[in-house]
């Protein structure tokens, strides 16, 4: 599985979250993202997963893009995701 992206752009209301963001990920390779808080990281991890929709560019697997792959791409791709601050299980 080879994971590819274009130039992803999320414009945030002045200034754009994410900008030019391009990188592939070969088959077989451990990925992470490392930056400081507020780098997009977990914006790129949220568009890749489909959590996030994505406004331009492209994120795609194997030449297929990621929204037209089906729920057993998503069971093979290992993700870490930041849990919200407050969360339903907070307010119990």
């Amino acid at each position: 599985m080879k994971l590819s992206t274009s130039p992803i752009v999320i414009p945030v209301q002045i200034k754009n979250a994410l900008e030019d963001i391009t990188f592939t990920i070969e088959k077989g390779e451990i990925f992470g993202f490392l930056g400081p808080s507020g780098a997009g990281k977990s914006t790129t991890q949220a568009i890749i997963t489909s959590l996030l929709p994505l406004q331009q560019g492209e994120v795609s697997v194997d030449g297929i893009p990621v929204p037209k792959l089906g729920k057993s791409f998503f069971n093979r791709l290992g993700v870490s995701l930041n849990c919200p601050t407050s969360t339903k299980i907070d307010r119990l």
